[in-house]
């Protein structure tokens, strides 16, 4: 884990079970949550934990009464699981200093102002256009190039800080979403902060938001069948999910 950072549950799975053949033990796929958490309770004391997140896509929380606009396309589709994704965490350094190993101090600050339009982004879209994510270059101090950030971007693409979607839009990628945690929890207040799944209570940037008066919960896509299974409603307000077809882009 400290050479591949993320990874598909799936491939830690088969790492595992590989493992324990080699070493003359029989293990079942159910025997590896407990597995890995068991683990955690031995590391966390010094700073590390194993943590999970779904691989989101890019797009809206939406929910049945929301009308969102897009200029980019107006498809509508139904949403679709990601995979899950795990990664051990450093849950005591600053990771966002850390990439002063792989950017400049110009291109840091591009890269926070563009992870402050993602997560501020407006009705729970989570995403930034190519076209304003190439304009915020023009707001630092000094001003960055628009080569050098057109650059800069596909170098944050290719080193899987962010992901770009078909249609031209950036979003937290999995790895951002897992190192960056702890920077997104302490730069970030409650309000402006992802909504929390009420499942699995991690943060869902791509899924169904609960319809419920002054509710900020959420509800991912790969959580939506467990939890219909506890009777589909929200365990904060009670209000019953809704998942139905949502815009796309």
């Amino acid at each position: 884990m400290l050479l591949r950072r993320a990874a598909p549950v799936k491939s830690w799975l088969a790492i595992w079970k590989n493992l324990a053949t080699t070493l003359g033990f029989r293990v079942s796929e159910e025997e590896f949550e407990p597995f890995w958490r068991q683990i955690n309770e031995h590391i966390e004391n010094f700073g590390f934990k194993i943590a999970r997140v779904e691989d989101q896509g890019v797009g809206p929380i939406s929910n049945r009464s929301q009308q969102l606009e897009n200029s980019e396309s107006s498809a509508i589709d139904v949403r679709t699981p990601g995979k899950m994704w795990m990664a051990l965490v450093n849950t005591r350094s600053d990771e966002m200093s850390k990439l002063g190993t792989e950017l400049s101090m110009i291109e840091i600050s591009l890269f926070k102002k563009l992870v402050d339009r993602i997560i501020l982004a407006p009705n729970y879209r989570f995403c930034i256009s190519t076209h304003d994510a190439i304009r915020l270059s023009s707001k630092l101090d000094p001003p960055m190039r628009k080569s050098d950030s057109q650059y800069l971007l596909a170098v944050l693409v290719k080193k899987g800080w962010l992901s770009l979607s078909p249609t031209g839009f950036y979003t937290l990628s999995v790895r951002c979403q897992l190192e960056l945690s702890s920077y997104l929890t302490e730069n970030f207040n409650d309000e402006d902060q992802p909504p929390s799944c009420v499942y699995c209570k991690d943060i869902v940037m791509r899924g169904y938001k609960c319809e419920g008066s002054g509710c900020s919960m959420a509800l991912h896509v790969i959580c939506e069948n467990k939890q219909a299974r506890r009777g589909g409603t929200c365990t904060s307000c009670k209000t019953l999910f809704i998942c139905e077809k949502h815009y796309n882009w």
